[in-house]
C-alpha cells in the first residue's frame, strides 16, 4: 500500500501513507536512521524485481533501471536523501551484496514482520489473501534472513511455495489487467479510512 500510494497515488495519498509509516516507527528504536530506511526502500525494489521474474514477467535491463528510478520517491518519502538513492542497478546490486551478509534480525524486526503478515485490522479481502501472501513473502526471503526470522522452510513449505507461484502465474494470465490493478485503489481507500479513524481517536 505504501509503494502504491507514493508512486502512483496523489500527493494526499502519499502524505497519508508517510504519516502512517511515521506513526509505526515511533516505537522502533533507530527506525528513522537513514541507512535503515535506505535498506527498507532497497528491499521494496528488490522484491518488485524478483516478483516480476518469479511470476513470469522478468524485467529487461532497461526496465530494471526505470523501475529503480521510479522507486527513488519511495526512498525520499522515507527520509532518505535523494543523493543516497542508487544511480544504477549495478550500484544497487553492489550495495545489496555488500549489505545482506551484515544483517541481523532483531526482536523488533520479528514483531514488525509478524504484524505485517497477520494484519488484524486490514479489510476482510486483504486478510483472506494473507495466507498466500505469507507463503510468497517467506519464499522470496534470502535464506539467511528466513532462517534468522525463524520461518520453517522444509520440503512441505517449498512445495506449497511452488504451488502458489504456479497459481499466481495462471491468475495473471487469465485475469484482465483492470482487475489485477483493482486492489491498488481499494487499498488506498482502506488506508484513508484507517487514517480517519486514527485522527478521530486523537
Amino acid at each position: 500500500m505504501f509503494v502504491y500510494a507514493v508512486v502512483i497515488g496523489t500527493e494526499r495519498d502519499a502524505a497519508v501513507a508517510v504519516a502512517s509509516v511515521d506513526r509505526a516507527h515511533r516505537t522502533v528504536a533507530g527506525a528513522d536512521e537513514v541507512d535503515r530506511q535506505r535498506w527498507v526502500a532497497a528491499t521494496l525494489f528488490d522484491s518488485a524485481r524478483d516478483a516480476h521474474a518469479l511470476f513470469g514477467d522478468p524485467l529487461s535491463a532497461d526496465d530494471a533501471e526505470r523501475v529503480l528510478a521510479a522507486y527513488a520517491p519511495i526512498a525520499t518519502a522515507l527520509r532518505v536523501p535523494a543523493e543516497a538513492w542508487f544511480a544504477s542497478v549495478a550500484a544497487f546490486d553492489a550495495y545489496w551484496e555488500r549489505t545482506l551478509p551484515t544483517l541481523r534480525v532483531t526482536d523488533d524486526a520479528r514483531g514488525i514482520v509478524r504484524d505485517l503478515l497477520h494484519p488484524r485490522f486490514a479489510p476482510l479481502w486483504v486478510r483472506a489473501a494473507m495466507p498466500l501472501v505469507r507463503v510468497v513473502t517467506v519464499g522470496m526471503l534470502p535464506e539467511a534472513l528466513r532462517r534468522q526470522y525463524g520461518f520453517p522452510w522444509g520440503p512441505r513449505e517449498r512445495r506449497r511455495f511452488r504451488r502458489v507461484v504456479r497459481l499466481v502465474r495462471v491468475v495473471r494470465a487469465l485475469v484482465p489487467g483492470w482487475a489485477l490493478r483493482l486492489p491498488g485503489p481499494l487499498l488506498l481507500r482502506a488506508m484513508h479510512r484507517a487514517a480517519a479513524r486514527y485522527a478521530h481517536r486523537t
